[in-house]
């Protein structure tokens, strides 16, 4: 695991839910929820060696968690 991702993934609050991490090559991901004065976010963390990309989504309708989620999945590192 990169020292980046270690560093992210420590400072996530501790009312996050629905944390994920998954892997790629050598991109690092990581998400979580949270509910910050009453409004619904996830956030998403990708990271590469040399490089990190951070989402930050709100939204008001708790259905468009999927949608949040599709978006920060498909991020994906360009190869060239």
């Amino acid at each position: 695991m990169n020292i980046r991702f270690a560093q992210l993934k420590a400072d996530i609050s501790s009312e996050a839910f629905e944390q994920k991490e998954q892997q790629n090559g050598s991109v690092h991901k990581i998400s979580y929820r949270l509910i910050e004065e009453g409004v619904a976010a996830f956030y998403g963390f990708a990271i590469a060696d040399d490089s990190h990309l951070q989402f930050a989504i709100y939204f008001d309708d708790q259905s468009d968690v999927e949608l949040a989620r599709s978006i920060f999945t498909s991020a994906v590192r360009d190869a060239s």
